[in-house]
């Protein structure tokens, strides 16, 4: 009888209970694009300033180095360009979470990240981009990649394919 008594206000009582945790959790999260950009950007000025590299940035607050440049004259890809390529992506704290060598792929299927950044390599260079969350995956995050995590890739054009 007291257990039946109890059950009647355990249900509503968990009801509340997980409403308010997920309240919460939305409250923690809930920052505007350009407040994640500075945090990305501080992030990635730390990484940059704390490894000794210079590097080059956009208006959107991608850094980029081309380390190894064969020469200006070779072509360039633009957003519509199939590029072949060998990268590795990799988080701030230096996990690997993805690679390939000699891959194909229309930028404009890609990342914004890729898309801003490769538009400054020519065919053969060698570089690294280093990209805020939002031109990435963002707040979802992808696979092992958590959500608002700047990235890191090196990058080898190969070949632009128009």
């Amino acid at each position: 009888m007291l257990l039946k008594k109890n059950l009647k206000y355990f249900f509503p009582l968990m009801a509340i209970v997980s409403l308010s945790f997920f309240s919460c959790d939305k409250e923690k999260t809930s920052i505007s694009y350009s407040q994640q950009l500075e945090i990305d950007k501080g992030k990635l000025r730390d990484y940059l300033t704390a490894n000794n590299i210079v590097a080059d940035s956009t208006p959107e607050g991608l850094y980029f180095i081309i380390d190894s440049k064969i020469d200006s004259s070779t072509t360039k890809p633009t957003t519509s360009s199939n590029i072949q390529l060998n990268y590795k992506g990799y988080l701030l704290n230096g996990k690997v979470f993805d690679s390939g060598n000699n891959v194909t792929f229309n930028l404009s299927k890609l990342i914004e990240g890729w898309q801003v950044g490769l538009v400054h390599f020519s065919e053969g260079d060698k570089g690294r981009l280093f990209i805020p969350s939002g031109l990435a995956y963002g707040t979802t995050g992808s696979g092992s990649i958590p959500p608002n995590s700047p990235l890191i890739f090196d990058i080898t054009l190969l070949k632009v394919l128009e």
